[in-house]
């Protein structure tokens, strides 16, 4: 019982970090969107940067900063498909213990 209790905290906190991460990067997307353009960009536009990869035209440059924002979106993006990856393994624990705990 105990053990259960414990993974579903851990859960818990581990889907608080999924989310804090990716709010996180989307509000530093909004700052240089904003930064770059002098608008606040719409929820439309925030997906496209996300899920393209910053290949949004005012960040398709060849710069070292333009680089630099590729490079973080890309371990942003590494982070949350190892975070997809770890919440699964969490899941199967689940299963497990979820069963254990009605055998046992």
């Amino acid at each position: 019982m105990v053990l259960r209790v414990k993974l579903r905290d851990l859960m818990s906190e581990f889907q608080y970090l999924r989310k804090r991460i990716l709010l996180d990067h989307k509000e530093d997307l909004k700052r240089r969107y904003h930064t770059a353009t002098g608008e606040v960009p719409s929820e439309d536009v925030m997906d496209k940067m996300i899920t393209s990869g910053l290949k949004v035209e005012f960040f398709d440059g060849k710069t070292e900063s333009d680089i630099e924002d590729k490079a973080r979106h890309n371990a942003v993006m590494d982070i949350q498909r190892s975070l997809n990856k770890l919440h699964q393994v969490l899941l199967d624990m689940a299963v497990l213990v979820e069963t254990r705990g009605e055998d046992g």
